[in-house]
């Protein structure tokens, strides 16, 4: 089976190796940012919710610049390394699903708390990736 340059099938295996290399280092760089920024004393995963807006942001920027592929020309195999490998493993819904299981057995309000810290500052960073990689697209 050969391939064009433009076209690689998405089971071709420099893709996966693409993406389980992107995906280390986007686990190392969570790791990091985790130790960096630990939880509050109350129990709050301030690390955790930091990853998931900032990796909101940067996918759905990197998105839109590869929408422009003159201006910011990605291979098919760095795309699949950063956004679904290195973002896809830096964010993790698990990690924050898991956390929110502690703060509801907790009884805390910060449960409620994270879960809208999550989703709607999450939302907020992707409209600003967004917004800011069309605007530079624009220019």
């Amino acid at each position: 089976m050969t391939h064009s340059s433009h076209s690689v099938s998405p089971f071709h295996w420099t893709l996966m190796l693409a993406v389980g290399a992107g995906g280390a280092i986007g686990a190392l760089l969570r790791y990091l940012v985790i130790q960096i920024i630990p939880m509050s004393e109350g129990g709050f995963p301030w690390g955790t919710l930091a990853c998931n807006i900032t990796g909101s942001f940067v996918l759905a920027y990197l998105a839109v610049k590869q929408m422009n592929k003159k201006r910011f020309p990605l291979s098919p195999v760095w795309t699949v390394a950063i956004m679904t490998g290195v973002i896809g493993s830096f964010t993790t819904f698990s990690t924050v699903a898991f956390e929110m299981q502690y703060l509801v057995r907790m009884k805390s309000i910060m449960a409620l708390t994270y879960l809208a810290a999550s989703a709607g500052l999450g939302l907020i960073a992707a409209l600003s990736g967004h917004f800011v990689a069309a605007r530079r697209s624009a220019e």
